[in-house]
């Protein structure tokens, strides 16, 4: 039996059927269609040193520059003790520690008792001033009796002229002993009391009850005495800083910066460079004084200090720059100047003096922009710009040509930033 297909059945092979011959149709008016013809892509054009850019260009960084007056040198340093300030108490005589007064950071004053003991040496010398003292009195009441008898007549002069040398020898021997006792800081009881020279805070202490002293065998003091309201600032200056730094005045400024304390800064000032290196290290010491009377700072800390270095007199203005915009060309240093957002040039400059990674620089007017990341991108294209430069004919106008782009660089986004030395 034959079957017989619905209208709607045969409408959808009619589709099915035409698909084919639209899509042919598409292609061949697409082939006859003629191309659109590809926009050149817009390139950098140069003139001379400058560079123009159709459009802002990608991957360049500038840094704004400030006329310098005054570049500072940092340094590491290292924080001691004030020895001006410092004393290192030792016994003088030898013996036995019963006792020990005071213990580390208690403030004590000129002639507190910091440690008692016993000592032969001690008892030694206390009777030797009581002799010496008993001596000069017998040789005093002997000298008034000779006066009287030689002036009676009864006495020859020879005998008063001895009286007269012992009484000379007795007053010498009495200020030895007197003297040393004085130094040796007295006693109570024949026990030698060790005491303070000076008003400070107990920073150190090495003796313990029990212990045995011996003046002859000195190894660490008995106690360290300091005023740590200021302290010794220790810095180590290479041998190529020498010539910014031998000369300094005493007194020059420092600005100390601990990594305990990041956000303050403690003043201090410059007070003895060294007149020798250092034969390991090839370096000269430099010392300095740090005022700490808040009490922040410790002994033994490393820190940097800053060191202003008074710029010497130019005619031409300085500015400092990061040295990474220092690019090298033969035996001239140069720097792109960016003028606005399209427009960049490159300038001759002198390098001064570079430290830290911040260069100061002659030829530059303050307020100028330079470019850090990027120039060397645009340095590549002035010289591939150059190479390619047929020169002009006499009396002609340099035309602005198109910049054909480095070799290997795509943009300033793939080039190093770091000057490059050709």
């Amino acid at each position: 039996m034959k079957k017989h297909m619905r209208p709607e059945d045969c409408t959808i092979a009619r589709r099915w059927t035409l698909l084919p011959l639209a899509f042919s149709l598409a292609c061949l008016l697409a082939a006859c269609k003629p191309a659109e013809e590809a926009k050149p892509a817009e390139t950098p054009t140069i003139s001379g040193q400058a560079v123009h850019f159709p459009g802002r260009v990608q991957g360049i960084r500038s840094e704004l520059v400030e006329e310098t007056l005054a570049l500072g040198l940092k340094l590491p340093g290292r924080l001691t003790w004030n020895e001006d300030r410092t004393v290192r108490v030792f016994s003088p005589f030898a013996g036995r520690v019963l006792r020990a007064t005071v213990n580390v950071g208690d403030h004590v004053r000129q002639g507190q008792a910091l440690a008692e003991m016993t000592s032969a040496d001690f008892d030694q010398t206390h009777a030797d001033a009581r002799r010496a003292a008993t001596d000069l009195r017998l040789a005093q009441q002997n000298l008034s009796r000779a006066q009287e008898l030689t002036t009676a007549g009864i006495m020859a002069q020879k005998d008063l002229n001895q009286s007269q040398a012992e009484f000379d020898r007795a007053t010498t021997e009495n200020a030895r002993a007197t003297s040393r006792l004085n130094q040796a800081g007295g006693g109570t009881g024949g026990n030698y009391v060790i005491k303070s020279p000076i008003n400070g805070i107990v920073v150190e202490k090495t003796i313990n009850p029990g212990q045995e002293l011996r003046p002859d065998q000195q190894g660490a003091p008995q106690f360290v005495i300091t005023d740590p309201a200021q302290l010794w600032i220790l810095m180590d200056a290479p041998e190529s800083s020498l010539s910014q730094l031998a000369r300094l005045p005493v007194g020059t400024g420092l600005a100390v910066v601990s990594n305990a304390w990041p956000e303050k800064t403690f003043k201090g000032r410059l007070t003895q460079s060294a007149d020798f290196l250092d034969p390991a290290s090839r370096t000269f010491r430099l010392r300095g004084t740090v005022d700490n009377t808040e009490r922040l700072l410790k002994a033994e800390m490393f820190v940097n200090a800053a060191i202003d270095l008074p710029r010497a007199p130019v005619q031409a203005s300085q500015s400092t720059v990061a040295s990474s915009a220092i690019l090298f060309e033969g035996a001239k240093n140069y720097i792109i100047v960016q003028k606005n957002a399209n427009d960049f040039e490159r300038v001759t400059i002198k390098v001064e003096r570079e430290h830290a990674g911040r260069t100061t620089v002659t030829g530059l007017a303050p307020g100028s922009r330079v470019v850090t990341e990027g120039n060397l991108y645009i340095q590549q294209m002035l010289q591939t710009a150059a190479r390619n430069t047929i020169a002009p004919a006499p009396g002609s106008t340099p035309v602005a040509t198109p910049a054909a782009a480095p070799a290997g660089s795509a943009s300033p986004a793939d080039s190093s930033s770091k000057p490059a030395s050709n």
